[in-house]
């Protein structure tokens, strides 16, 4: 996989990686969650770029 949008992903924990994921665009935040599903599964992290991207897995009328 190329570089991901945040520098240095691999070493920062996920309180980290939450901080930075607000400055990301829809693109970015979908290759983090890509990574994050392949490799780490963090839920945190996971959990934030879903209410980022509008989908936190709450129907919607």
């Amino acid at each position: 996989m190329g570089s991901l949008a945040i520098p240095g992903y691999d070493t920062l924990a996920a309180s980290q990686v939450v901080q930075r994921l607000g400055s990301l665009g829809p693109d970015e935040l979908d290759a983090i969650r890509r990574y994050e599903v392949a490799t780490r599964g963090r839920r945190t992290v996971l959990h934030r770029i879903a209410q980022l991207s509008g989908s936190d897995g709450r129907a919607s009328a």
